[in-house]
């Protein structure tokens, strides 16, 4: 009796330790590189190697990913909110639909990527590498890209909200049929940029210096 008393006193003061993620599919996508409709939310995949890995309809949401390398990846249908993506290696990687809302993405390398829908809200985006990308249907919201490079870079039907490009050069960037509202380009050298069919109203371009750029 006594025995069946401190069981019980066990489970009912003893909290379980348990985690967001499935762990075994977080072992099986290390060794596949493939990962279909995977809960791997709160999850801790830092420095590691996910080269050319195929993803869709996965959450990663508030998971540790510093350092991981997502080369040559496809992405479809792929939750990174709040999430740790410093250093994270996305280059030349295909994604659809992903969500970047509230990630730290310091030091981040989407170099080269082809993206649709992308959304970028309170995210932190510094000394990042956007660089020679495809951006289309995609969302900035409330965005500083601090020392980022977005050279190259072609940005599709998408939408600025309070985004702040300031005091950087930027060169061969097009803009088209964007939503550029209040977007802040103060001090910013401009060299060969395309705004074509894109709204502008209220946008800030003090002290902002443009060569070879035109607005259609």
């Amino acid at each position: 009796m006594k025995n069946i008393l401190f069981l019980i006193c066990i489970f009912t003061f003893v909290p379980f330790v348990g985690y967001s993620f499935d762990e075994k599919q977080l072992l099986r996508f290390k060794v596949i590189k493939m990962c279909n409709n995977c809960d791997l939310s709160s999850s801790t995949l830092s420095k590691t190697d996910l080269n050319d890995s195929i993803i869709s309809d996965t959450d990663f949401s508030n998971s540790k990913l510093d350092k991981v390398n997502f080369h040559k990846s496809k992405f479809k249908n792929t939750n990174f909110e709040n999430s740790n993506l410093e250093a994270i290696n996305f280059s030349k990687s295909d994604m659809n639909n992903l969500n970047f809302s509230d990630a730290k993405l310091k030091k981040a390398n989407l170099e080269g990527i082809n993206s649709n829908s992308l959304k970028f809200s309170n995210s932190t985006v510094s000394f990042a590498n956007f660089s020679g990308s495809i951006f289309k249907n995609s969302e900035f919201i409330n965005i500083i890209f601090l020392e980022t490079n977005i050279n190259n870079t072609k940005f599709l039907n998408s939408k600025f909200k309070n985004t702040v490009i300031k005091d950087q050069f930027l060169e061969n960037i097009s803009f088209i049929k964007s939503d550029m509202d209040l977007m802040n380009f103060e001090l910013a050298e401009v060299n060969n940029m395309k705004i074509e069919n894109s709204s502008l109203i209220g946008a800030n371009l003090k002290s902002a210096k443009f060569s070879n750029s035109k607005i259609i």
